[in-house]
């Protein structure tokens, strides 16, 4: 048995991080102890964490990264993982070599995709993830990248289980899921749904999350004149409710890791329409057989895609029937075992 540490910028949110925190706790808690590490919040997380023995909130904490670094220290944890979307990994690293972390096994899980970073930040990226163990990516093309520059790398997927979902009836509903922020693209995706919508005025755009852009997402709604054929859901707790009625599944993110929602949709066997942003999206939608990749910022070819797709009830039905043998490189249990062998 290992003694197992995770630490997490907010173990008690709902995004995709805290998913695979969750993901990572079930593959792993089996025969470890496992405790979390929260940089931030408390109370109730959105997770279960079923397999877990504890959770540390350092929210209310001083000096947080050297309390953390003590605390590690001091409970005598065999293995550590770092789960990133940027500077996590980099600050963790630092303190590490700072306070003398060396008897620990450091691992860490990055998120977000190292094109997307600066050349200044990447040069820091770089130095702090060699100060790891193993360096764990959700993409082959961060694997190749980070391999070709001495950093011990690993590619593990997220994992989705596949619904075998029969659609029954078409309910002309296109569906987005994620944080209303910067990154994800809503302001493109409302300018493609202005056009698009005035070619199928029958047709429901549903936006699943809230975030910063909230109220600046709502003025461009009714500006652009579209209140009444986009829905902003909020952050919904049963968002399989929204995939089950979803024709079309869109994604206009600048940039990602593995978009868990890409995945998701993947697994109900929803076609997708998605900006081939860096990176993930070309390791989920497989071009022209279970969805449309385009390239970013190309609007009006976003808009045919789509316009298409919502037109062609027979292209969307082979898209559906595909996603079963395209979705199988992210099984749930060929994931499980990936993950337990970072414990060697």
């Amino acid at each position: 048995m290992k003694k197992i540490a995770i630490v997490i910028q907010d173990a008690y949110s709902y995004a995709g991080t805290e998913n695979v925190c969750n993901f990572m706790t079930d593959s792993l808690g089996e025969n470890n102890h496992i405790e979390i590490i929260s940089l931030c919040g408390s109370g109730s997380p959105f997770y279960p964490f079923n397999k877990i023995n504890k959770i540390n909130s350092f929210h209310d904490k001083w000096f947080k990264y050297i309390r953390i670094i003590g605390f590690l220290k001091k409970n005598k944890f065999d293995i550590v993982y770092v789960i990133s979307m940027g500077k996590l990994s980099f600050i963790f690293m630092v303190f590490s070599k700072v306070l003398l972390l060396s008897k620990i096994k450091k691992i860490s899980c990055e998120h977000v995709s190292f094109r997307s970073f600066s050349k200044y930040i990447r040069l820091l990226k770089l130095w702090a993830l060699k100060g790891y163990d193993e360096v764990i990516v959700l993409t082959s093309e961060d694997e190749v990248f980070l391999k070709e520059r001495s950093v011990k790398t690993k590619k593990i997927y997220n994992p989705i289980t596949f619904k075998n979902h029969i659609y029954k009836v078409e309910e002309k509903r296109v569906l987005a899921v994620g944080r209303l922020v910067f990154q994800k693209g809503y302001d493109d995706l409302l300018l493609i749904w202005k056009s698009f919508v005035k070619n199928n005025p029958s047709w429901t755009l549903d936006i699943a999350g809230d975030g910063e852009l909230f109220d600046h997402l709502q003025q461009v709604r009714k500006s652009f004149g579209i209140e009444n054929s986009v829905n902003f859901l909020g952050k919904i707790e049963d968002v399989d409710y929204f995939y089950k009625r979803a024709d079309l599944f869109v994604m206009t993110s600048k940039y990602e890791g593995l978009p868990l929602s890409l995945l998701e949709a993947k697994s109900w066997s929803i076609p997708s329409v998605a900006f081939d942003c860096p990176t993930g999206p070309s390791e989920i939608i497989n071009n022209s057989i279970d969805g449309f990749l385009v390239p970013p910022e190309n609007i009006k070819l976003f808009i045919e895609r789509l316009d298409y797709l919502a037109k062609n009830n027979e292209i969307r039905n082979e898209f559906r029937k595909k996603t079963l043998i395209t979705s199988e490189k992210f099984a749930k249990e060929k994931i499980i075992l990936e993950w337990l062998q970072t414990t060697n």
